[in-house]
């Protein structure tokens, strides 16, 4: 419903335009690449351990996978509710 909600939204303000210009989808992607690249490079640093810290870091990069695929999601819900809205001309 969100996804619907906000799609509705941003029609009835004529605002399409300005959120597309914001490329927010894109840049929350961008984000969580950096993140997860982040991880994974201080990952290859601590080698083949077996402690807590690589532990915590194999967790991390499941939960940005997770946010990843999250707003990928949304991203889809979102476009399909703009299809509801959009113009007929």
């Amino acid at each position: 419903g969100f996804a619907l909600g906000v799609a509705f939204v941003l029609k009835l303000l004529d605002q399409n335009g300005k959120f597309d210009s914001l490329r927010w989808f894109q840049s929350v992607q961008q984000y969580y690449a950096a993140e997860e690249e982040s991880v994974q490079a201080r990952l290859s640093q601590r080698g083949k351990k077996k402690d807590d810290e690589t532990q915590h870091l194999h967790l991390t990069v499941k939960r940005l996978k997770n946010y990843q695929q999250e707003f990928e999601l949304l991203e889809f819900a979102f476009s399909s509710a703009r299809i509801f809205f959009r113009d007929t001309d």
